[in-house]
């Protein structure tokens, strides 16, 4: 990710900054939070929710919105069940960012498709 976005493992600043943008959904004005139940081994259960994402990420894109599947809130599972009140028997695999594309955002993450 940060070779993508050009930043340098040595440049802390911007690595913060990246960071910082991730933590506050790269200024999308809505996220999905993606949760499973805790029922066993979970691998049916995991199949089922990619193909729920994919699905919810292709139907965003259809209807004119863009989408980025983000981990970093699964580090923080606790904080976002107690925030949203998701009990605790629930898994927290990822966080979805989306909105109507911003043709004059400006984020650090704006490397050419070329780069990716």
């Amino acid at each position: 990710m940060y070779e993508a976005a050009g930043v340098a493992r040595e440049d802390k600043a911007a690595r913060r900054r990246l960071t910082e943008e991730n933590l506050t959904f790269y200024g999308a004005p809505h996220a999905a939070f993606i949760f499973i139940p805790d029922t066993g081994d979970n691998v049916d259960v995991v199949m089922d929710a990619g193909m729920f994402i994919q699905t919810f990420m292709l139907t965003l894109a259809d209807r004119g919105f863009d989408s980025v599947p983000q981990l970093i809130c699964a580090f923080f599972p606790n904080t976002v069940r107690e925030i949203l009140g998701i009990p605790a028997n629930h898994k927290l695999l990822l966080d979805i960012s989306f909105g109507r594309p911003d043709e004059n955002a400006k984020s650090i993450l704006s490397a050419p498709c070329a780069r990716i």
